[in-house]
């Protein structure tokens, strides 16, 4: 989900179309434009958590994660689980990563 403001809406919500369609250099394109103009990206972990090099000075990257099953001497539990999250650490120095 890819979130930015514009004169018209407070907030444009997009979803990114990751598919692949007859022509993928242009959906490559699209893509890459659409991250380039976002302010707010959010994401659990997976493939699109290699975006936020591509995104603008200032954007936010919000990781959801997802929670791992576990069990541990018969008790069954769940921890937050991030994958990617060197992606966001590196491209730090001009935007924030949140984890929730």
């Amino acid at each position: 989900i890819t979130a930015r403001k514009n004169s018209t809406h407070p907030i444009d919500v997009r979803f990114m179309e990751w598919g692949a369609t007859k022509n993928d250099q242009d959906q490559y394109r699209a893509q890459l434009r659409m991250q380039s103009e976002t302010d707010v990206c959010i994401s659990g972990p997976g493939t699109s958590l290699m975006s936020p090099p591509f995104l603008r000075a200032g954007s936010f990257v919000i990781n959801v994660g997802h929670c791992r099953p576990c069990q541990d001497h018969g008790v069954n539990y769940s921890i937050p689980w991030y994958m990617e999250s060197y992606m966001c650490e590196a491209a730090s120095t001009y935007q924030k990563c949140l984890y929730l």
